[in-house]
C-alpha cells in the first residue's frame, strides 16, 4: 500500500423598555418593523449558514467523487501507518480503504473511512477535517477517535478520545466532546454507544481483539480481517458457541488459544484447511472448575 508519506505493515496481526407606539408614515408602527427586520435578520444568517454548509458538503462530494482522489487499502490480516500533509496521523485497520480527496489541506480536508482507521488529527488553520463512514460524517479540527465502518457489519461507530468536533447523522448534528462513542445504525441514526459493543468495535487500534459474548458464526469473519485466517467448523452446531475473549492484535497463536478456550474448540489443519472441531475434554474440564 502506497499513500501521503505512508507506509504500510504486513502483520498477522465525536431592563426594562419603553413600549411606546410610534407610527411611521407608512402607517406601521415602528416596533414592528425594528421585530420584523430583526426576525429577517436572523431567518437571513440562518438561511445564509446552511447556504454555506451545504455548499461545502457539495464541494466536498464533488471531491470524493472526483477521479484524482488517492485510495489507500488493506487487505485482511495486514494494518498501516501514514502521516498527511497536514501533520495528521492514522493507524489504518485490517481489510480497509481510505479515499483522501485531492488537493488535500489546500481549502478542505476529507477522508472517507470504508472499514476502520485511527485518527491523530493536528490542526491546519481554521480548515476543519470531514471524516465519513458508515453513513455519518465527523468534522473536527483537531483531536484523536477511532472510527469503524465495514460494509458487510451493518453499523458504524465513532470512537472520540480527546478534542470536540460535530457528529452528522440521518437529520441529526450532535456537537460532541471526548471522551465519548456513538454508533451508526445501518439507516445512518444516532444513539450513545454501548462500552462493551465500542470496546469490540475499536480495541485493535489498542492491539488487541475483544469478543464479549458473541456467536462463533460472527467471531469467524472477524478472525479473517484481523488475522487473515479462513476458519471452518467440522460441525455447524458450534457456530452458535458463545465467544468471550481477548487477545493480542499481533499473535495469531495466542488469538487460537483464546478462541479454543472460550468456545472449547480445538484448532487442527485439514490439509490446507484451517479446522475448528469440539473439544468435549475442555468444556468437562472448564464445567469441573465451575462445581
Amino acid at each position: 500500500m502506497a499513500g501521503d508519506g505512508g507506509k504500510s505493515t504486513n502483520q498477522p496481526h465525536t431592563g426594562a423598555q419603553h413600549h411606546a407606539k410610534i407610527t411611521t408614515d407608512q402607517g406601521m408602527p415602528l416596533k414592528k418593523i425594528v421585530t420584523v427586520g430583526v426576525v429577517a435578520a436572523v431567518l437571513g444568517g440562518g438561511a445564509l449558514w446552511w447556504l454555506n454548509r451545504a455548499g461545502e458538503d457539495n464541494k466536498l462530494n464533488m471531491l470524493f467523487s472526483s477521479g484524482e482522489v488517492r485510495n489507500i487499502s488493506t487487505v485482511n490480516g495486514q494494518r498501516g501507518d501514514i502521516t498527511l500533509s497536514d501533520g495528521s496521523k492514522l493507524s489504518i485497520g485490517p481489510a480497509t480503504k481510505l479515499i483522501i480527496i485531492p488537493k488535500y489541506n489546500e481549502l478542505y480536508r476529507g477522508v472517507k473511512v470504508e472499514g476502520t482507521a485511527n485518527f491523530d488529527v493536528k490542526a491546519s488553520s481554521g480548515v476543519p477535517l470531514e471524516v465519513r463512514a458508515g453513513g455519518a460524517v465527523l468534522v473536527i479540527d483537531e483531536g484523536t477517535f477511532v472510527v469503524r465502518g465495514y460494509a458487510d457489519e451493518g453499523e458504524a461507530f465513532f470512537k472520540l478520545v480527546s478534542g470536540s468536533g460535530e457528529l452528522r447523522g440521518k437529520g441529526e448534528r450532535r456537537q460532541v466532546t471526548g471522551p465519548v462513542s456513538v454508533r451508526i445504525s445501518k439507516d445512518s441514526t444516532m444513539a450513545d454507544a454501548d462500552a462493551d459493543a465500542v470496546a469490540v468495535a475499536t480495541s485493535w487500534a489498542d492491539g488487541k481483539v475483544v469478543f464479549k459474548g458473541a456467536l462463533l458464526k460472527d467471531v469467524l469473519p472477524q478472525f479473517n480481517k484481523y488475522y487473515a485466517m479462513s476458519l471452518q467448523v467440522t460441525d455447524e452446531a458450534l457456530l452458535a458457541r458463545p465467544v468471550t475473549m481477548e487477545a493480542d492484535l499481533d499473535s495469531k497463536q495466542k488469538a487460537i488459544t483464546a478462541l479454543e478456550a472460550s468456545a472449547f474448540v480445538k484448532f487442527s489443519y485439514d490439509g490446507s484447511k484451517q479446522i475448528l472441531k469440539d473439544n468435549p475434554a475442555a468444556a468437562a474440564k472448564a464445567a469441573a472448575k465451575k462445581d
